[in-house]
């Protein structure tokens, strides 16, 4: 722990995120406040288990139903089958994996060593179970939601005559009974706010995270200098605005042509929404790109300086092969930010930009909730693919930070 400690408190100061013992008490804080939760946690799960263990309830319950289970023959796989089954049942009820597996862990896992099941295998048993129920867990708030895009009437239950499918692939011919609409896979608004989703989300944040990593780097090549700390500050005062606020100022900015037409008139278009998107997201972008660039070594431009390269051969080289996991989790950070985008972009939408989450915005308003619902979780799924396509490329969000 000291060692841990030791070099932390040297890299901090390295990296200039340390200037004093106060630093270094908030960072500690910090780390443990993220485990505070888990912490009551633990505590009342370790009553319960100290509890468990002096009743001795959990040896009496393992060695009872080892020898019933062996007495009437149901080991190996069917017993393994009937496990997954009830963990899945009992993760309807609790949902939190570690609490579940503190009350089931001291029972089945000596009954089943019993029976010649090692504990590692009984944990995978126990992880396919738990896994495979969540997203149908009444305590899950996805669970709430997905179901309510299949109900004819909100708040009347989940009886068979209140479910339907119309709310996704309705026609025309049942909108009388349920809506004035189509089902969303059948509208066309969705079909337009899918394509201005997909392309307001790839072309911002491939924009942003290039020049986040670019801001990065003179961030962190300029530590110590004015253009640095200039760049630091100036990056993050987007953040210091509120969404619509920010989205107005760039209405009024290119609401009309300027400067004799230098700066455009783009009240309306796709372009601005791009661009105020961009811009919003560069504190974000920023500081992905600071984290990268600080994990490459400035030794590294420094030989190839030497060397004769110039600036444009070191980046080649150098710097970009190196911060591509860093660009793609940089990427997908602002990636999702734009992806659920509502309060910036909703003064500049129409018919011709809007996007999923706008229209699902107007369907709630509208009174279609069902519908609003069904686009959420078209951008949930859309996030939530991207994020694991992302993956495979190597992004790692929590390094973008």
């Amino acid at each position: 722990m000291l060692l841990f400690l030791i070099s932390g408190i040297a890299y901090g100061i390295g990296a200039g995120t340390i200037k004093n013992d106060e630093d270094v008490i908030q960072l500690m804080n910090k780390c443990i406040s993220g485990l505070a939760s888990f912490m009551v946690l633990i505590f009342f799960a370790a009553q319960f288990t100290t509890c468990f263990n002096y009743s001795n309830l959990g040896t009496i319950i393992s060695v009872s139903g080892a020898n019933f289970l062996k007495g009437i023959g149901f080991v190996g796989l069917p017993l393994i089958i009937c496990f997954i089954i009830l963990t899945a049942f009992i993760n309807i009820f609790i949902a939190v994996d570690s609490a579940k597996w503190a009350i089931m862990a001291p029972i089945f896992v000596p009954m089943f060593m019993r029976l010649g099941l090692s504990p590692e295998l009984t944990q995978v048993a126990y992880r396919i179970g738990d896994s495979s129920t969540n997203i149908i867990a009444p305590l899950m708030p996805f669970f709430v939601l997905i179901m309510e895009t299949f109900q004819v009437t909100t708040g009347n239950g989940y009886g068979l005559n209140n479910l339907t499918l119309y709310n996704w692939i309705g026609t025309l011919d049942e909108a009388q009974t349920y809506t004035s609409m189509e089902g969303i896979f059948r509208n066309a608004e969705f079909g337009k706010a899918v394509w201005n989703t997909v392309r307001l989300t790839f072309i911002g944040s491939i924009i942003t995270a290039l020049c986040g990593q670019f801001l990065g780097y003179i961030s962190t090549r300029g530590r110590g200098k004015w253009y640095g700390s200039a760049t630091e500050q100036l990056v993050f005062v987007p953040y210091l605005m509120s969404g619509v606020a920010f989205s107005s100022m760039y209405v009024a900015m290119f609401s009309q042509p300027r400067l004799g037409g230098l700066i455009p008139s783009l009240y309306g278009t796709f372009t601005l929404i791009v661009l105020t998107s961009v811009v919003k997201h560069f504190p974000f972008a920023s500081r992905s790109g600071t984290a990268n660039m600080m994990q490459i070594a400035v030794e590294l431009e420094e030989a190839a300086d030497i060397n004769g390269a110039n600036f444009w051969q070191r980046m080649g080289k150098i710097v970009l092969p190196l911060a591509k996991n860093g660009f793609i989790s940089g990427f997908m950070l602002t990636f999702i930010s734009i992806a659920k985008e509502l309060d910036l972009i909703i003064i500049m939408m129409d018919k011709h930009t809007q996007t999923m989450s706008y229209l699902a915005f107007t369907y709630s308003q509208e009174g279609y909730n069902q519908m609003a619902d069904a686009i959420s979780v078209c951008v949930l799924l859309f996030i939530l693919v991207c994020y694991i396509i992302a993956n495979r490329f190597g992004a790692d969000i929590g390094k973008a930070w």
